[in-house]
């Protein structure tokens, strides 16, 4: 199955052109909102391969943006072990470099607009 790797580049991308929030729980709600998935089944413990790379576009972004400890992420997601954050940026997070997100946000926007 393919990573969907615009999807999620789409969503971080829209979420950070507006005001970001002080508080990464508002940023996971936007990022889930913008995904068009349920908080619950972001954060939930299901293995599904997409739901782990949607995943990992957000761990990318409380990382790198709020600068957030693997265990302060695996809190926001449902209690996760950060060992368990450390494992899907490793196989996911080279796809979602904050700097390549935002190096392609007007065309993506773009893109973004007019899936909307």
């Amino acid at each position: 199955m393919k990573i969907p790797v615009e999807r999620v580049r789409s969503a971080v991308v829209y979420v950070l052109k507006n005001p970001l929030s002080p508080d990464p729980k508002e940023f996971v709600d936007a990022y889930a909102r913008s995904l068009g998935v349920l908080v619950n089944n972001l954060t939930s413990d299901g293995h599904h391969h997409t739901l782990a790379s949607l995943r990992a576009g957000a761990y990318v972004v409380l990382r790198e943006r709020y600068g957030l400890t693997l265990t302060e992420i695996g809190t926001l997601f449902g209690g996760r072990d950060h060992s368990t954050i450390s494992i899907s940026l490793r196989t996911y997070g080279s796809q979602f470099h904050l700097e390549d997100i935002l190096s392609c946000s007007d065309t993506v926007i773009s893109l973004h607009n007019k899936m909307l």
